[in-house]
């Protein structure tokens, strides 16, 4: 199962190493424009309320949407439909603001961006292995990566206007697509003079936890 699936491009990756999958995301929209594949079925359904039976599924995928969630609620929903033993794998990847060969970026991305699109309110707290060991799961093996993506400006105002701060100043309406787009370029086309494309950091984390017998709690 992969939970917040969005369009389904995480979901049919793992139809790579898996027989079914089922991907769930709380967004109507999402699912509505998800990618179909023979392997994978789509559900609307919220993360903390899975409807589906208890020890349906081996494995549970989280990618880029844990920090959403009611963790609470949601590890103690994918500890119920995980199979014993079953794993439980949250990874995720996000833009750094680290434009290689120009630190003014970061400047401009902090002062600049992140005043006209703030961040909406998320859980950004580690996962400690007392908070796991209360819902019943071991953290077995994590690792932290870095990767280089080149965009021109062109690409990454594009992919700058999927990001949440973005899509949350649309929705209230405080801005349009359109004058969002001109105030992208705008403040961004200095840093790409003389450069058609540019290189920016994006860092990343995965985490591979097993579901114990019981949770640590109820020992």
């Amino acid at each position: 199962m992969d939970v917040g699936c969005g369009t389904g491009q995480s979901a049919i990756a793992l139809t790579e190493i898996a027989e079914r999958v089922t991907g769930i995301d709380i967004s109507e929209d999402m699912i509505s424009q998800a990618q179909r594949h023979e392997k994978v079925v789509y559900l609307q359904a919220p993360a903390e309320n899975i409807p589906l039976p208890d020890m349906t599924f081996d494995m549970v995928t989280v990618g880029l949407s844990f920090h959403w969630f009611d963790r609470g609620k949601f590890l103690g929903e994918a500890y119920r439909v995980l199979k014993s033993p079953g794993w439980l794998v949250i990874y995720d990847n996000f833009f750094s603001g680290v434009m290689r060969g120009n630190t003014e970026f970061e400047h401009w991305l902090r002062d600049k961006f992140i005043a006209q699109f703030p961040a909406p309110p998320r859980d950004r707290r580690p996962l400690k292995d007392d908070e796991l060991g209360q819902y019943g799961f071991i953290l077995e093996q994590s690792e932290n990566y870095e990767e280089d993506v080149t965009y021109n400006l062109e690409q990454l105002v594009g992919y700058l206007t999927t990001m949440t701060n973005i899509v949350a100043v649309l929705k209230e309406g405080r801005m349009t697509i359109d004058e969002t787009v001109q105030w992208l370029m705008s403040s961004m086309e200095p840093f790409f003079k003389g450069r058609r494309e540019c290189a920016f950091l994006y860092r990343g984390w995965i985490k591979f936890l097993k579901k114990m017998n019981q949770p640590a709690d109820d020992r």
